[in-house]
């Protein structure tokens, strides 16, 4: 207690708590919503103007990568769970396969803050600018008339296929012949001992009539190289960017290694068709580059431990002897914390705050003495 002197304008949590009890808020009136990540955010525009769009975020290399499938107005939301910052490259085209960019969101709602008096200290501040770039999300222009022209589309030879790529090709040729909703629809009616499931989606493949394929699961999807856990995701995919599509029904493309035990689908768009996800020549600097912060590593509390005596002339003078954030108690049960407690021969001063499951804070005070050879 001589070292660590209470503040004479000490808040606690009994007289500071965020809440009142006595008017609670009702939950439509809540600002702040619950995150359970960090927001990954944005749009995708092709020049000024937004538009759906395919996304493919790398991080160090092809392999560290995921993908995004944007709305019609292309926004898409995302939540991600890493530490310290990251840096993104994105491949961003839309159903033409043509090139644009992508806009994060950067706006950050402020948690609340509590109103405390100024501590009579020597305060430095300093200025720093954060440019937001706002979008405008005004409404959309009703055309009224329009002119449709239309212009027969020649056959082409489809793709070389490499040996060992799959154990069927489907061109993108024969999917625009038959009007599929999505991609997955066309991939069941083309392979054969395949069942899709659109209400999920999900799809799987069938060894024969009576037995599945590794026990009926879902194979491993890959957009251009980039593998895709969310069905979702894939019946988004414009039918007029597929270039081909590649199905290893019976997991004959090791590169996937385990993943693939359940076949694997590989779709070609035309941005990327015939590019091997591995290939070394993977260039950062033809995409666009973004920056992400995430969450902060918590340090933990560190204290001595004299379980084990230990010879030597340091002597124990610390302010603060122990900190725990999460002490649980189960209101049955008396909960126990211990500590080594400094060299000095003095009085500790001890403090309990939290909250109880129905959101009451808690606040409490000991003062406990020890005792030189005791």
């Amino acid at each position: 207690m001589e070292q660590a002197v209470p503040h004479r304008h000490e808040k606690s949590i009994a007289t500071n708590y965020l809440y009142d009890d006595k008017e609670p808020v009702p939950p439509t009136r809540l600002p702040y919503d619950i995150e359970y990540g960090i927001p990954f955010n944005g749009r995708f525009f092709l020049g000024r103007k937004p538009m759906q769009g395919t996304l493919s975020f790398f991080q160090d290399s092809a392999r560290g990568s995921f993908g995004i499938i944007t709305n019609q107005d292309g926004v898409f939301k995302k939540n991600l769970l890493f530490t310290d910052t990251i840096h993104f490259w994105v491949l961003a085209t839309n159903v033409d396969s043509r090139k644009g960019d992508v806009i994060m969101d950067t706006s950050r709602v402020r948690s609340p803050r509590l109103t405390l008096e100024p501590l009579p200290l020597d305060i430095y501040t300093a200025t720093a600018t954060n440019d937001v770039r706002r979008m405008n999300l005004a409404g959309v222009n009703v055309l009224p008339e329009f002119s449709l022209k239309a212009r027969k589309i020649l056959p082409r030879k489809a793709p070389a296929r490499i040996i060992g790529s799959g154990d069927y090709l489907i061109t993108s040729e024969w999917i625009n012949e038959r009007g599929f909703p999505d991609v997955l629809a066309a991939i069941a009616a083309k392979i054969p001992g395949c069942i899709y499931d659109p209400s999920g989606p999900s799809i799987r493949f069938m060894a024969g009539r009576f037995s599945s394929l590794s026990g009926g699961g879902a194979p491993l999807i890959v957009v251009d190289g980039v593998a895709i856990t969310d069905p979702i995701q894939i019946i988004s995919i414009p039918m007029r960017s597929i270039d081909h599509v590649d199905v290893s029904k019976f997991a004959i493309a090791t590169r996937y290694g385990a993943r693939a035990a359940a076949g694997v689908i590989e779709i070609h768009t035309k941005t990327w068709k015939n590019r091997d996800p591995n290939d070394p020549s993977f260039d950062k600097s033809r995409l666009q580059e973004i920056k992400w912060v995430g969450y902060s590593n918590t340090v933990a509390f560190a204290s001595p431990d004299y379980g084990t005596p230990v010879n030597n002339d340091y002597y124990d003078s610390r302010a603060t002897i122990y900190w725990s954030p999460s002490v649980t108690t189960n209101g049955k049960e008396t909960a126990t914390v211990s500590f080594f407690a400094a060299d000095t021969a003095t009085r500790y001063r001890i403090v309990v705050e939290g909250v109880t499951a129905t959101g009451e804070p808690v606040h409490a005070e000991k003062i406990v003495e020890v005792v030189k050879g005791r």
